[in-house]
């Protein structure tokens, strides 16, 4: 659920996930590649003088309306939001549709007609991978934008440390928390990759990544 309503994804794709072509990969790189296409950079404006970055994973459509899903943490305090797809140079304006501060998600959307054709005709919905069947050890790779918007598109691999590692989170005031279940992987997180995509070795979802720590990252 969001803050201002329910969301399923399924119901926002004009297709059901069983009728979009799943693609077959040999490498790591076939998926990164593939994958470049389902993600985006994201750029909320904090204040005028202020710029900060993350990603999101393209996941939903509906008519001339495309669904991001993102890190809401990232976008708390932000007063406007932009997209910008790999391989594009415009900035697209973003509209947010709705959060759950609980999960640290959020779902953004923008008009497709506002993307520029070429660049439209090249993305694609992130497919989604049961992620409660993620074992230890599985392939874990991460496409997001490190740092900075010149890193778009960056990519790190490695394993599934835990699909289901517990994690507290203390309340500003320290006096409570609230206690997570997060697939963990050793794949390396920097900031900007808040709210990118985690996948398997099939290039299908398995968790979007919004924490990082010394013992490893999180989705």
């Amino acid at each position: 659920s969001l803050q201002n309503g329910t969301f399923s994804f399924r119901d926002y794709r004009d297709r059901e996930e069983s009728e979009l072509p799943e693609p077959e990969y040999n490498t790591i790189s076939e998926i990164a590649e593939d994958l470049r296409r389902s993600s985006c950079l994201v750029m909320p404006n904090v204040t005028k003088s202020s710029e900060t970055y993350c990603s999101g994973v393209l996941v939903a459509e509906r008519g001339d309306l495309l669904y991001i899903v993102t890190a809401y943490h990232s976008l708390e305090q932000c007063t406007s939001i932009a997209l910008r797809f790999y391989g594009c140079d415009k900035n697209v304006p973003a509209m947010l549709r709705g959060y759950d501060r609980e999960t640290d998600l959020c779902i953004l959307y923008v008009y497709k007609s506002e993307i520029p054709k070429e660049t439209l005709g090249n993305l694609r919905l992130a497919t989604f991978a049961d992620s409660t069947k993620v074992q230890v050890g599985d392939l874990a790779i991460v496409i997001g934008n490190p740092m900075e918007k010149y890193y778009q598109g960056s990519v790190s691999c490695g394993v599934i440390s835990s699909p289901s590692r517990q994690m507290t989170v203390l309340s500003a005031d320290e006096t409570s928390g609230t206690t997570y279940y997060l697939i963990q992987t050793d794949a390396a997180i920097n900031p900007g990759d808040s709210g990118c995509a985690l996948v398997d070795g099939r290039g299908q979802l398995i968790g979007i990544c919004n924490a990082s720590s010394p013992t490893g990252s999180f989705a």
